[in-house]
């Protein structure tokens, strides 16, 4: 599922809770599994630059984040009034700034009036993250940090190791 189209090492970074999972857990890493494992070999997609206002977030404590960001749901400019999306806005309330930017495939910024009052829309929040989980990336760093650990994608005689087939394939 990594390396399939669509999958986690695409061109765009996906906004499902498998690849948010697997982003995650490669941490830094996760561009060179990208290309070492992957055949043909893949170049990750980079992070969504910093934004003004909404700090980074762990985007895997955020429930269903590919349907939050879909075309026509909650991260639309003008957001959706269906109930599934008052019912996200009212649980995730001024962190959905940031699920929008850092948890979508392509950042999508929304319209501060719809945010909870208690968000500035001129300026970056004062005092700590509102990230339930906030992220220990070091984004600048993400696409050319070496694996901690080697990863091996085949056994000793070049057969994909069934252990990492999900990655390899």
């Amino acid at each position: 599922q990594i390396c399939e189209d669509g999958g986690c090492c695409d061109p765009v970074r996906s906004s499902t809770d498998h690849c948010h999972a697997t982003y995650k857990f490669f941490g830094a890493s996760m561009g060179s599994v990208c290309s070492d494992c992957c055949n043909p070999s893949k170049e990750l997609a980079p992070l969504p630059p910093p934004h003004p206002i909404y700090p980074e977030i762990d985007c895997t404590a955020v429930d269903n984040p590919f349907r939050i960001c879909k075309p026509t749901s909650c991260c639309n400019e003008k957001r959706s009034t269906t109930a599934y999306c008052k019912d996200t806005y009212e649980e995730y309330g001024e962190m959905m700034g940031s699920i929008c930017w850092h948890c979508c495939s392509e950042p999508k910024e929304v319209d501060p009036s719809v945010l909870p009052p208690s968000l500035p829309t001129t300026q970056a929040p004062a005092g700590p993250s509102v990230s339930p989980t906030p992220t220990t990336l070091d984004s600048s760093l993400y696409p050319t940090q070496p694996l901690p650990f080697t990863v091996v994608c085949s056994d000793y005689d070049g057969h994909p190791d069934i252990r990492l087939k999900q990655i390899c394939e």
